[in-house]
């Protein structure tokens, strides 16, 4: 919460953590703790206090996306893998469905009581604004319906060609075979499981921007990583994959100072 950053360089970030009353939302001063460190990391997202603190230059870019976002059950299917990431490419923007990092017994009371078989992934939708508005409107059965169908239609041709009869054997191919035809049997590839249950609020829409901090390095004892340092679309996962490169390269310059006495 309050930050000093010593005029001497050499000298420890000292950092000052305030608690907050709940009930009334305040700063609560008479409760506090410091913490002095020689090197501050910034893992603190894409509103990183700690960037706007140091005034650190960036270069920011509309992406004129929107996301929701939302948890939901999925349908049990034989030889479903229960750690698979999928992304579908539809007209708009991508849809990624990602596994969660357990499952939740129906039992439990915090999934939903759509079958003993069911687990869990999070929707990461991301799409125009005004079709991110009217998804967001949608009751949830209208909205489970047409996500389904988006996840689980096959490629289809965007240029008629014409001729009726090949459009809609191109159609009936794209619809109704071509997804589900890819079910390799080695597991390679599989299509995305059916969506069974909305078990969250939707959350959105918002906004998808691109952010690049114009340095990693903005102070001698500090460091910036991850969303910190940089945002993109969340497409393929290169935000986290970016992210964890950040890590694996602090690391080792960390340790390549100290094996060097530094």
């Amino acid at each position: 919460d309050d930050i000093t950053f010593p005029d001497n360089k050499s000298s420890p970030i000292e950092l000052q953590l305030k608690a907050r009353d709940d009930k009334n939302d305040s700063t609560n001063n008479d409760a506090h703790s410091s913490i002095r460190a020689r090197l501050l990391i910034a893992a603190d997202g894409a509103n990183s206090q700690i960037v706007k603190r140091l005034q650190v230059p960036q270069t920011k870019r509309s992406y004129d996306r929107q996301s929701i976002i939302c948890t939901v059950s999925l349908q049990h299917r034989p030889g479903l893998k229960r750690n698979v990431a999928y992304q579908k490419f539809v007209r708009g923007g991508p849809i990624a469905l990602l596994p969660t990092w357990g499952d939740i017994p129906v039992n439990s009371g915090r999934g939903s009581n759509t079958g003993s078989d069911d687990f869990y992934g999070n929707i990461v939708w991301s799409t125009t604004p005004t079709k991110a508005a009217r998804l967001l409107s949608l009751p949830s059965p209208q909205f489970l319906e047409e996500l389904n169908r988006e996840l689980q239609s096959g490629p289809t041709s965007s240029q008629p060609s014409g001729l009726p009869l090949l459009d809609s054997l191109v159609k009936f191919a794209g619809e109704g075979l071509a997804l589900k035809a890819w079910n390799e049997p080695n597991g390679a590839f599989s299509t995305p499981p059916l969506i069974s249950g909305l078990v969250s609020k939707r959350y959105g829409p918002m906004e998808l921007k691109l952010s690049q901090c114009h340095t990693y390095h903005p102070h001698p004892r500090v460091a910036l990583i991850g969303d910190a340092g940089h945002t993109f679309h969340p497409m393929a996962g290169q935000g986290l994959n970016l992210g964890l490169s950040d890590v694996e390269s602090l690391c080792a310059t960390l340790h390549k100072a100290q094996a060097g006495g530094m």
